[in-house]
């Protein structure tokens, strides 16, 4: 059957991109779409496409008719990128038709066409291109969002198990931050320092430290009495623009000789290396641990624990009481730091 003019009408929204677009092959008023989206629902990965459909006299055509439509890549030849094959109802020349089978791959910012054809015959010609509207230009290739709002321009959520945000780059930056640099985070970084790092503190005799290859170090007393170490915390103070927040800190540690040699505090200073120092927490119960097993031990600081640009060296000071008798030895496996962000 020949058809003579038509009109398309099709507004996109696509998946996260919120991409609309709209288009018509004749002139004509244009069909009221009847089915508009819940605003507060997820976004379908549907192209709502509506239409005037004539004879070749332009007399509007009524009944079920087969409609397939195309997107494609070029205005003419290219690659079909998603079709669908819908029979519609015609009333008195308009009909809608949900093209279902496209998805965020397909249409996501480069030039578009689309193709129409009615119960097999010929594509219609010439393909007629996909127009974004005014706010779809902010998602296009190259695009820049920009406001001086005091909220959040963008925001992007996934309340389900996948990725909120990938950025990926072939060779370049996949991700840069400009201004200030601040990325904020409701995760934390964990930082491991191993028991080699430990040193005698000044004041300290009568103690000998063997380090082993796998980072643990043993502390070997040649003389009875209270012994005391010290490891230093290389953590980060600011990160990503953001003050760093010491949510904890995890002690890994065993002792030989049953109780003849134990801990009985550990500590963690900041300081600013000119003089100025304050304990961040102070822990004096005693760990007997004579079982010659490992344990562990977790400690949460809660005050003077948000470091900064100019005052953010931690170390970790251990007190031993310890016996100088053959197999009486603590053996200090490492340190580790639960960073958060300040805010």
């Amino acid at each position: 059957m020949k058809r003579g003019k038509y009109l398309i009408g099709a507004g996109m929204v696509v998946l996260l991109l919120a991409l609309a677009a709209g288009f018509v092959l004749a002139q004509g008023p244009e069909p009221q779409d009847e089915m508009a989206p819940d605003e507060a629902a997820a976004v379908n990965a549907i192209v709502p496409i509506q239409g005037r459909l004539t004879d070749a006299g332009g007399s509007p055509l009524n009944g079920d008719h087969s409609i397939r439509a195309r997107l494609y890549d070029a205005d003419t030849g290219g690659t079909v990128l998603c079709e669908d094959t819908d029979t519609v109802t015609v009333e008195d020349g308009l009909f809608n038709m949900k093209m279902n089978w496209c998805s965020a791959s397909d249409i996501d910012g480069k030039s578009l066409w689309l193709g129409i054809a009615v119960d097999g015959d010929p594509e219609m010609e010439p393909r007629q291109p996909i127009y974004p509207v005014p706010y779809a230009w902010s998602l296009r290739p190259g695009a820049i969002i920009s406001d001086t709002s005091s909220s959040t321009v963008l925001t992007v959520s996934n309340y389900g198990s996948g990725t909120g945000l990938h950025a990926s780059s072939e060779s370049g930056v996949a991700l840069r931050v400009a201004g200030t640099g601040v990325i904020q985070s409701t995760a934390s970084t964990s930082i491991w320092i191993p028991g080699s790092a430990a040193v005698v503190r000044i004041g300290t005799s009568g103690l000998d430290i063997l380090y082993h290859g796998d980072g643990i170090a043993r502390l070997d007393a040649t003389t009875d009495g209270t012994k005391q170490i010290v490891i230093p915390l290389s953590v980060p103070a600011v990160l990503y623009g953001q003050q760093v927040q010491v949510k904890g800190v995890t002690f890994r540690y065993k002792c030989a000789g049953a109780s003849d040699s134990y801990i009985d505090q550990v500590k963690v200073y900041r300081h600013d290396g000119l003089g100025n120092s304050r304990t961040i927490f102070d822990a004096t119960t005693d760990l007997l641990c004579g079982d010659a097993t490992w344990h562990s031990m977790y400690y949460a600081p809660s005050t003077d624990n948000v470091l900064s640009s100019d005052d953010g060296i931690l170390t970790f000071e251990v007190t031993a009481s310890m016996n100088a008798a053959a197999g009486s030895e603590i053996w200090i496996a490492g340190v580790g730091v639960y960073l958060g962000h300040d805010g």
